[in-house]
């Protein structure tokens, strides 16, 4: 107790992170666990990135889990309130907040946040920022099923990224898309696309991905035996690579396959688990 309000006092945020798990298993009741809400949510005001924006995840996480994340998101809207005045900030702490919106499911909200960050970067002309929010919002219509707005969307930001030059977001779109086009039932344009990332991956982690959406579209078209292959070579990538997060990912696929051909016969149709790269990730 005493270290945290050491910490607090000295406006320590990075120690503040270090210690919380620590300090929350001391915290006895709820009336105590408000009195700490209050002191971080001042303190977070006075960071800095990143560790603004990683104690706001962390204290959104707690009000949520108190039913009440609208307070949550309000230290994400307070952060961008402060950086008004500040571009890039202003622009980081816009991202975060429709990150943040994303990341609870809040889908609508998310996509707003991330249109008004659009606007943004057209204005400053920031090509390959332009293109990972257009990434993120064709995600969140995905979340909405408005497929064909995602793959318009998506497309879109593909084309960027291909103009660019930055390769590894450039397969990593063309991977939602084949995700996306799965999704509608265009089995033959999904399979294609996941052939174009599987010519030349150079990331395990988008191979391994890759690998779990081709076993999607096999199973969807009834061959198991090449939807379970498919599966069994992303775990054995993502073991080679020795990335625990990577090795559980595909794990899980494989559980969902099975355990889908047993009750439902259908393929397990989970989200990805790869990151567009760049500044706001």
């Amino acid at each position: 107790m005493e270290e945290f309000e050491k910490a607090l006092e000295s406006k320590d945020c990075q120690r503040i992170l270090e210690i919380l798990d620590d300090y929350l298993e001391k915290i006895e009741n709820e009336d105590e666990l408000r009195a700490f809400l209050e002191k971080v949510e001042t303190l977070i005001l006075k960071c800095e990135a990143p560790d603004a924006y990683e104690l706001a995840h962390e204290i959104a996480h707690i009000y949520a889990h108190l039913g009440e994340l609208d307070k949550g998101m309000e230290i994400y809207k307070k952060l961008v309130e402060r950086y008004k005045e500040e571009r890039e900030k202003y622009l980081d702490a816009l991202y975060h907040l429709a990150d943040a919106y994303e990341h609870f499911g809040m889908p609508n909200k998310a996509i707003d946040a991330y249109e008004k960050l659009l606007k943004l970067e057209k204005k400053i002309g920031n090509k390959r920022e332009e293109a990972l929010t257009l990434a993120h919002i064709a995600i969140n219509y995905d979340e909405l099923e408005e497929i064909d707005r995602s793959i318009e969307l998506m497309n879109k930001a593909s084309k960027m990224f291909k103009e660019l030059g930055d390769e590894r977001n450039y397969l990593v779109s063309i991977l939602n898309l084949a995700h996306f086009h799965y999704e509608v039932g265009d089995y033959n344009r999904a399979e294609e696309l996941i052939l174009e990332v599987l010519k030349s991956p150079r990331d395990v982690e988008i191979e391994v991905n890759a690998r779990i959406v081709e076993a999607e579209i096999k199973a969807a078209q009834e061959d198991f035996k090449k939807a379970f292959s498919a599966v069994r070579f992303g775990l054995l990538k993502a073991l080679e690579a020795e990335d625990e997060d990577l090795f559980t990912l595909a794990f899980e696929a494989l559980y969902e396959f099975i355990t889908c051909l047993l009750y439902t016969s259908d393929a397990a149709d989970e989200g990805l688990g790869v990151d567009l790269g760049g500044r706001r990730i």
